[in-house]
């Protein structure tokens, strides 16, 4: 059997998205099986060192193989499992879709019982899930409720199976698949031993996509017991449950946000004015995150004669340009007219109850209305700096360090070793942590202001004592000074210092 754990890592990813990408190096360090002293090598200098150091990559290629065997020993028990259950080997486990698999199942208990099998039945229409999205812009604070594994519970309770399955082996291999996956759940939560958790998060993880495709089998045109009429019950059920619930959150005095088969968004009532004035608050400190200074940033409260006749009030986050203060952005109480106008031409009624106050009225909107394009033109003018270093013009990009594309450069003295393996050794040790870019062209003069000119605020130096010292330079972008810092404490320093 052969097994990619390439594609393990994508259908893992599928369900809990929190892989930070697919390549072994990053998996590795996801799950923690990472050697502390494995051998890093560039992929762009593999061909260099297979004629000048044989050695090293072949240290290099054993890594990659415990590492892989490592990241299989997470990820590929739960198909391990499911081949002991599904009719399929081992590797096709890993590779048929959830469908077949449900269907092959379906088909082994038939047979077993030696009842006839169906024909798969026409295609037909089916009801899609209920999507809404009943606000615009950003709220606060937002809470999320929802039914666990939804068209599977509706499923089970509404006693919705295909027609076609006389023998009931459908809501029972449902049953059984939901109990298996809900009791692996339990002891992952409760198993005190990390790698078994971890193990068992996968195999839960795996039947979970399983069984939530139940719904997704009914209208598989290629399914023996596939029935349209009863996925398309599902979706309707599905509706039902995720519009009752909006209207009782209505009732309750929430404002529902958004909705879908997933779940449904929403917030507590607010008055209008005083989220105008949270708003407008907080637009201005996200810039101020951003690191625009403050001296360059004001908040300037319309006049009377500029508020739209409608508005209640309305300010601007304003920037000083080189040709002049002017708006970046706006924040706006809009009053009900956005609601009311809809309400008109659409003839449908968009009045909210509040039960709280015992109150029917249309909900005001506050609008904070910002931009990509002028934010980061904004970042770009006020990063910009032009300065005179011993006789020398330097051109250098003061990003904040949350906004700059590379936040610390790994520079190695000398294209020589054992420069070069460390620094990428370093490289690879910081990657997970920060945005990092490995360069080792030209003199080192070069490469600082080459990093200067794309803001990078910090740059790492690995010198001809580091293999004495064990230790590194760090060097500041703005204030142009180093520190030497011992290599085991490299993260926890430039965590300090972007802190």
């Amino acid at each position: 059997h052969i097994i990619d754990t390439y594609i393990l890592a994508q259908v893992q990813d599928a369900g809990t998205r929190d892989l930070p990408g697919f390549g072994l190096k990053d998996l590795a360090r996801h799950f923690g099986v990472a050697a502390a002293e494995r051998t890093y090598i560039d992929p762009a200098q593999i061909p260099r060192e297979f004629r000048d150091a044989p050695d090293r990559l072949m240290a290099y290629a054993l890594d990659d193989a415990v590492e892989t065997l490592a990241v299989s020993a997470i990820l590929a028990p739960p198909y391990f499992a499911q081949a002991q259950v599904v009719p399929f080997d081992y590797q096709s486990c890993t590779l048929r879709g959830a469908a077949a698999k449900i269907d092959a199942l379906l088909l082994r208990e038939y047979l077993h019982r030696g009842h006839a099998v169906p024909l798969p039945g026409p295609v037909g229409p089916v009801g899609g899930g209920y999507t809404a999205i009943l606000q615009e812009g950003v709220a606060r604070p937002t809470l999320h409720v929802d039914v666990t594994s939804l068209y599977p519970s509706l499923m089970l309770t509404r006693s919705i199976a295909p027609a076609s399955d006389v023998l009931g082996v459908f809501p029972a291999l449902l049953e059984r698949l939901r109990e298996f996956r809900v009791h692996a759940k339990r002891l992952a939560r409760e198993s005190p031993d990390p790698a078994e958790r971890a193990h068992l998060g996968a195999l839960q993880q795996s039947f979970k996509i399983l069984i939530n495709a139940f719904y997704g089998y009914l209208a598989f045109s290629g399914g023996h017991w596939n029935d349209f009429a009863a996925a398309d019950r599902v979706t309707t059920e599905g509706r039902a449950v995720v519009t009752a619930i909006l209207d009782r959150l209505a009732a309750l005095g929430a404002t529902p946000v958004e909705a879908d088969t997933d779940g449904v968004y929403f917030v507590p009532p607010a008055d209008e004015l005083k989220w105008l004035e949270y708003w407008k608050e907080q637009r201005l400190n996200w810039y101020l995150g951003l690191g625009i200074k403050r001296e360059h940033l004001r908040l300037r409260a319309h006049d009377k004669d500029e508020l739209a006749h409608y508005a209640r009030g309305a300010f601007d986050v304003e920037y000083e340009f080189p040709f002049g203060w002017s708006e970046l952005e706006g924040i706006a109480a809009r009053g009900d007219y956005d609601l009311a106008a809809h309400q008109k031409a659409s003839g449908r009624d968009l009045s909210y109850f509040d039960d709280i106050v015992r109150e029917r009225y249309v909900p005001h909107v506050v609008e904070p209305s910002g931009g990509v394009d002028r934010a980061m033109l904004t970042l770009m003018l006020d990063a910009y700096h032009e300065e005179e270093v011993r006789g020398e013009q330097r051109v250098v990009l003061k990003f904040h360090h949350s906004v700059a594309p590379i936040q610390v450069a790994i520079l190695p003295l000398s294209r020589k070793e054992p420069l070069i393996t460390t620094a990428q050794k370093v490289e690879h040790e910081l990657r997970p942590y920060f945005r990092t870019e490995y360069d080792d062209t030209q003199s080192i003069g070069k490469r600082y202001r080459r990093q200067d000119e794309i803001g990078t605020p910090f740059a790492v130096t690995i010198d001809f004592e580091t293999d004495k010292d064990q230790s590194a330079t760090i060097r500041s972008r703005d204030a142009m000074t180093q520190i030497r810092i011992p290599l085991a404490q490299l993260r926890p320093k430039l965590q300090e210092l972007f802190a």
